[in-house]
């Protein structure tokens, strides 16, 4: 019987313990790949998550600033019908104004001319009295349209 020296039996003792120091290392390593992987895809899908969500609120704001934007254009055009109609409005006025101006200077001038004859006008107000229904006719219209305003602005 060969008795194997001390020395050689030892080295066996040393492999067989770095062998298993080896496959624990390895194991090891391959545990913490696989938690790597399965954190990094976890992480993958997070970040895709968060970026869908982020996207569906991208979409839902630009829907509102879409909608905003309509309604401000719808808000300008009526702005804009309301002005035109104002402007008409103030026109007619002036053109009222104007007519009254022109009547009062004509009766000025006959009550002028009768008084020259020595001719007294009895009621200086019969030719405004004339004119009182195309007054109220005027009148009326500007009503109408103011009444009409207020419902387009409302």
């Amino acid at each position: 019987m060969e008795f194997l020296p001390v020395f050689s039996f030892g080295k066996s003792i040393e492999q067989t313990e770095l062998h298993k120091k080896e496959t624990a290392g390895s194991l090891e390593k391959e545990q913490n790949n696989k938690f790597w992987d399965q954190n990094t895809e976890n992480s993958r899908e997070q970040l895709r998550r968060q970026l869908d969500k982020r996207n569906l609120q991208l979409q839902s704001m630009e829907k509102a600033l879409k909608g905003m934007r309509m309604e401000c254009h719808r808000q300008m055009e009526c702005q804009s019908a309301k002005d035109e109609k104002e402007a008409r409005i103030c026109e007619m006025e002036l053109e009222k104004v104007q007519l009254l101006n022109t009547c009062t200077k004509r009766l000025q001038a006959l009550n002028d001319a009768k008084l020259g004859k020595g001719e007294i006008l009895q009621e200086p107000q019969a030719g405004l009295t004339a004119m009182s229904p195309m007054i109220r006719t005027q009148e009326v219209k500007s009503k109408k349209s103011k009444e009409k305003e207020r419902k387009v602005s409302k």
